[in-house]
């Protein structure tokens, strides 16, 4: 096994720049549905991101711990 770390995908960091470009309205969505403790999961956070790749976060939702509950946009 190699020590070197693969480096991401180029659509990896273009997605993570869009994310970070809109950081600030993302955590304000999160906020306003009571979403806590976002984590990237999926290909983007694996670094293999393609170009039909979205971005996938895991939030906990304390007031409602057993919801189930997808947004997609």
């Amino acid at each position: 096994m190699s020590d070197t770390a693969l480096a991401p995908s180029p659509d990896s960091g273009r997605l993570r720049a869009l994310l970070a470009e809109h950081a600030t309205a993302v955590e304000a969505l999160l906020a306003k549905r009571g979403a806590v403790r976002a984590r990237l999961f999926g290909s983007l956070a694996a670094g293999t991101a393609g170009p039909d790749s979205d971005i996938d976060l895991l939030v906990d939702f304390p007031e409602h711990p057993y919801l189930p509950c997808r947004a997609t946009g």
